[in-house]
């Protein structure tokens, strides 16, 4: 079992160019893309829960104490400068990397994921054999994701460590990330009408 064994890096510090606003405060259902995350995880227990954001998107925030918050500097070197903030104060036997863009996500499929993590595999979500986020790492991986260069994030240490791989089939609305404002338009709609 997973408790208290894991931290959580959240990776708040894109430039969310695709969606041409900051990701972080697109309000889903009463809750920021943040606060909604912030919540998942708290509902989690997690040893460590680490939020990688940038510093003039800290100012806009109201943090709980429990947060560790590291300032991520240099966001313009794409993902990997998120990974290597996080994955250097990560503790326990494993770290689960969090987009901040997948809004649907919920504890049930966290905790699928978790549930078969150890200190030396990668489990992701698996829908129709296409690998999706978030994304575990055992702990033994932690060095190599500190030193990850690029825009690919921990992609390039998942891609060397295949035998290490556990898909985990997931409901494929839980891990769908809302990168444009098309598929925001969609989320907030499929939200009303779900409502009515």
């Amino acid at each position: 079992m997973y408790v208290d064994t894991n931290s959580v890096v959240i990776m708040a510090s894109g430039y969310s160019t695709r969606m041409g606003q900051n990701k972080l405060f697109l309000r889903y259902q009463g809750q920021t893309f943040l606060e909604r995350t912030l919540q998942l995880v708290q509902g989690i227990p997690f040893n460590r829960i680490i939020l990688v954001i940038k510093p003039n998107d800290l100012i806009n925030c109201n943090l709980p104490d429990m947060i560790t918050v590291i300032l991520n500097t240099s966001s313009e070197q794409g993902q990997s400068a998120s990974v290597r903030l996080g994955s250097a104060v990560a503790i326990g036997q494993g770290c689960l990397y969090l987009p901040i863009d997948q809004p649907l996500l919920d504890s049930k499929t966290l905790e699928s994921l978790l549930d078969v993590g150890t200190a030396s595999n990668i489990v992701f979500p698996s829908v129709s054999g296409h690998a999706s986020s978030p994304v575990y790492f055992g702990r033994q991986f932690f060095s190599e994701l500190c030193r990850v260069s690029g825009t690919a994030g921990g992609r390039q240490v998942k891609q060397r460590h295949r035998q290490a791989w556990v898909p985990v089939a997931v409901d494929p609305q839980r891990v769908q990330d809302i990168d444009t404002p098309q598929q925001y338009q969609r989320l907030i709609g499929d939200s009303q009408v779900n409502t009515e």
